[in-house]
């Protein structure tokens, strides 16, 4: 969805206004040409030599051309209409325009005092709703397991967050929790009954829909009106030693195939055909030909989640869903199986893509065999409890066992997104007592405890009688802030805040025929760490609360109000990432 935030509106109109700058050059064809190919873009560095700028080879002005478009981006920025104060040229950019810091900072900080907790998000509902799910096809837990749950969970906050209405199949924290209990493979047995119970009327995992579902593909195998065709199963994953004789139903559901008289398997190339698929990239599986979905008359473990995942379309008749698969790349041909089952049994359309999540490891320097999720997370809380003890031992105050636990929580969940989410992920398990406060969770929770301190103690202070209450943004003086990290933190990080989690979420319905959906589940991770890095550095430099002299209060209420933003933009990133603030150092 497109972003209306303050810098992308800044963007937007700096960019017409070059090129209504433009159309009154007399520029030749191929100057015009070439100037409709330039760029504008924000700096995130050396801001200094300006904020936002035009790179010196997107357009081949001559000097005299290039003189007069200045000129005009001159009268544009003396505008009181626009954010832009200045604009000059240097060696490395054609053009370089300077915000008004001042009316920014109050424009940004009013905007999240404003808004809140809801800063960065979408208020207006996108009219879509998505349904957010992981393929499940194995009761073990595993590492796997533990990745998508924190994908999955952390999916949905950002579809929330860009206006789309959710539907997940459990709570994401219910899905990390579990993912951290010690849980047995069950024999094959076990196995077998679970699934075979699940569409047995007196089950209590059974549904009206999967009911009537699997009731039509059992009459696949009694059905009368069939035409025996010699149609050879030519599978890499079935055998094709067993293909032979097997009758195609002419009605619903069409392209399921019977054979023997037990079993019943769709073929998925005519499927694919008949839809106008997509095949190869962004599309299916070149090699997906047929899939089992019954044999000796009962459902194969992907019928059974395609008949989980139809329960959903049941429960909503009335609402247009779009499914989001999120799958394991070792379960990706198995999860576009699952995708085309449920186009063949629905009769309209029905909006799906699929989303794969790379492989993940973790290196354990005393261990070659792989760890297990539960062995992981035992040794990152035994870390950090350590750490506490070892903090209550020097006098300190140690953390409670539900601290520990948040910010074991916030450790994982900040690795397991730190990088894309479809890349292999290696985390590494450092031996006990070691690295457990360098971890780049403690180090985010730490950075937003030290924030809601300050701003306490400024509180108590107010209480206390030795400054005067925190005046509103609209009566701060914004032109004190003169340091460059304090623009920095404004400019690139809490007015940056909407546009990453816009950004994040690229693709959620691709273009019909193809699958592939694009949710870039690091970037509000990446943002985070960087921002608290800066915050850090800020904090550090700066000593923000004064002894309360009145000359000094002008600008400690602006950096306060700096200050209490940047918590805010914290807590509003947390509640994407499914993390929990702590209220001390």
């Amino acid at each position: 969805m497109e972003s209306t935030s303050t810098i992308q509106m800044l963007l937007k109109s700096i960019r017409e206004a070059i090129f209504n700058g433009l159309d009154l050059l007399n520029l030749d064809s191929i100057s015009k040409k070439s100037a409709r190919n330039l760029v504008v873009k924000k700096k995130v560095r050396h801001l200094h030599q300006g904020d936002i700028v035009v790179p010196p080879g997107c357009s081949k002005l001559n000097p005299t051309l290039h003189e007069e478009l200045m000129t005009i981006m001159k009268e544009f920025c003396a505008s009181d209409e626009t954010l832009a104060a200045s604009v000059s040229c240097d060696n490395y950019s054609l053009l370089s325009f300077h915000i008004d810091r001042p009316k920014m900072c109050n424009l940004v900080l009013n905007e999240i005092a404003t808004r809140g907790t809801r800063y960065g998000f979408h208020d207006v509902s996108s009219g879509k709703m998505v349904s957010v799910h992981t393929i499940k096809l194995r009761r073990k837990s595993s590492l796997m397991d533990m990745r998508l749950a924190v994908v999955k969970g952390h999916t949905a906050k950002l579809l929330e967050a860009n206006g789309y209405t959710v539907m997940c199949d459990e709570l994401e924290t219910d899905e990390f929790e579990e993912s951290k209990k010690t849980s047995s493979e069950g024999s094959p047995e076990e196995a077998e009954k679970e699934t075979s119970s699940s569409l047995d009327p007196s089950s209590k995992n059974t549904s009206p829909s999967r009911q009537f579902y699997f009731s039509k593909i059992l009459s696949v195998l009694s059905n009368e009106v069939t035409a025996t065709s010699n149609v050879s199963v030519c599978s890499a994953s079935e055998s094709s030693e067993q293909s032979g004789q097997l009758k195609r139903t002419k009605t619903f559901p069409a392209n399921f195939v019977c054979k023997d008289g037990e079993n019943v398997s769709l073929d998925l190339q005519e499927v694919i055909e008949s839809k106008n698929l997509q095949r190869g990239k962004e599309g299916y599986d070149t090699n997906l030909r047929f899939v089992d979905v019954i044999q000796a008359k009962k459902p194969t473990q992907v019928l059974e989640e395609s008949l989980r995942i139809l329960d959903k379309i049941s429960s909503y008749p009335q609402i247009e869903h779009h499914f989001m698969h999120i799958v394991p790349h070792g379960a990706a041909f198995t999860g576009q199986q699952i995708i085309l089952i449920l186009d063949s049994l629905v009769e309209t359309d029905l909006s799906q893509s699929q989303m794969v999540i790379g492989p993940i490891t973790v290196q354990e320097a005393s261990s070659s065999s792989p760890l297990s999720a539960q062995d992981f997370y035992k040794s990152r809380i035994s870390q950090f409890q350590e750490a506490s003890e070892m903090r209550s031992a020097i006098g300190s105050e140690g953390c409670s066992n539900d601290d520990v636990k948040t910010l074991t929580d916030a450790s994982i969940k900040i690795d397991i997104l730190g990088n894309a989410c479809s890349s292999p992920l290696s985390l590494e398990n450092t031996a006990s007592g070691r690295g457990a406060e360098s971890r780049l969770g403690a180090f985010i929770l730490y950075n937003a405890a030290r924030l809601f301190t300050l701003l306490q103690r400024f509180d108590q202070a107010v209480i206390d009688g030795k400054y005067p209450p925190l005046p509103p943004v609209d009566q701060i003086d914004w032109t004190l802030l003169r340091e460059e990290e304090d623009w920095e933190l404004v400019y690139v990080y809490l007015a940056a805040f909407p546009d990453v989690v816009s950004q994040a979420v690229e693709c959620v319905c691709p273009e019909k025929g193809k699958l592939s959906a694009k949710i870039h589940t690091h970037k509000v991770t990446n943002f985070l760490v960087s921002f608290c890095k800066c915050l850090s550095a800020h904090y550090s430099r700066y000593h923000i609360l004064t002894d309360g002299e009145a000359h000094l209060l002008p600008l400690m209420y602006a950096r306060l109000h700096m200050m209490k933003a940047a918590h805010q933009v914290l807590l509003n990133s947390f509640h994407l990432i499914g993390i929990k603030a702590l209220s001390y150092v």
